[in-house]
């Protein structure tokens, strides 16, 4: 992802690119970090619901560190990919009600 290596270099704790390593849908390769890495499964309903709990995951993630920067990785890479499937859907309907009820607080 070209713009990580323009980041402040307080944008991210290393902790916090720990924990953002570890979720299920972050693949750290030779050629860096793939924050929106998932296949889906080809059922719609299945695959929101795997979304879903990818936004919860990834929300408590940002709500864990210093910096939400985690979220605006995995939305660039989720652009990137340039498709909306229903892994994609569940986990922006999941981050859009967060900000929405301001539960990031």
């Amino acid at each position: 992802m070209p713009f990580i290596d323009e980041l402040p270099a307080d944008a991210m704790t290393e902790v916090d690119a720990q924990r953002l390593a570890g979720l299920p849908f972050v693949q750290v390769t030779e050629d860096g970090p793939r924050f929106w890495c998932v296949e889906p499964t080809g059922h719609d309903q299945t695959d929101f619901s795997i979304g879903e709990t990818f936004g919860l995951l990834a929300l408590a993630v940002a709500k864990e560190g210093a910096s939400p920067i985690s979220l605006a990785l995995i939305l660039a890479d989720i652009v990137e990919g340039g498709k909306i499937t229903g892994l994609e859907a569940g986990f922006l309907a999941t981050v859009a009600s967060a900000a929405r009820s301001g539960s990031m607080q």
